[in-house]
């Protein structure tokens, strides 16, 4: 099932379709083929400001991991969206469908909003990346051998539990908000945060 999520205000219209109507412009991802769609999931996008009408997007499944779901929302520039199609990740401006990109993390496994911060949180297996208003902030070097689960966000950090191997057991972490460098967790590579890319 895949969640639709409107954290953040924005330009357009976004919904999520069923059955593919007839009419829209179609775009099927990732490559932004006009005229084609794919399985995955569909959202039905109208910008409100702009003179492109309607247009259908379609986005293929990740085959990563099958645990992973899928779910749509705004991104904090409140002009793109971003799509996770079971772990594949795709951004999207609503007036450009075009200008398309993915995230260097995969599968994602869960997106986490803080609207606050003008901050999205996509998270895989083993990192976290955070997305602002003008793209990557940053990203975290391997902080989990296998899972991340968000347990709390304040105003400076974000509170992890990760999978440490070679203890077997879940132990706690502390991420910066403002810089993605990570205490308190043992992950496969080094927990200084990844210089932006």
């Amino acid at each position: 099932m895949t969640e639709l999520k409107k954290d953040f205000d924005c330009n357009f219209q976004i919904e999520l379709v069923d059955e593919l109507p007839f009419g829209p412009h179609a775009y099927c991802y990732p490559g932004a083929v006009e005229g084609a769609v794919v399985d995955g999931v569909a959202v039905l996008i109208t910008p409100t400001d702009a003179k492109i009408g309607a247009w259908l997007g379609t986005f293929a499944k990740g085959h990563l991991s099958l645990r992973a779901g899928s779910q749509v929302g705004i991104c904090p520039d409140k002009k793109s969206f971003y799509v996770i199609s079971r772990g594949e990740s795709y951004l999207v401006e609503s007036r450009c469908p075009e200008n398309w990109s993915q995230l260097s993390i995969q599968p994602v496994m869960g997106v986490v909003a803080i609207p606050n911060k003008n901050i999205l949180l996509f998270y895989s297996a083993d990192r976290i990346l955070a997305w602002g208003e003008n793209g990557l902030l940053w990203k975290t070097d391997s902080i989990s051998f296998d899972g991340i689960k968000i347990l709390n966000i304040d105003s400076t950090s974000v509170t992890v539990e990760v999978w440490d191997a070679p203890t077997r057991a879940s132990v706690t972490a502390i991420v910066d908000l403002e810089s993605g460098s990570t205490t308190g967790a043992t992950g496969p590579r080094s927990l200084k945060a990844a210089p932006n890319e």
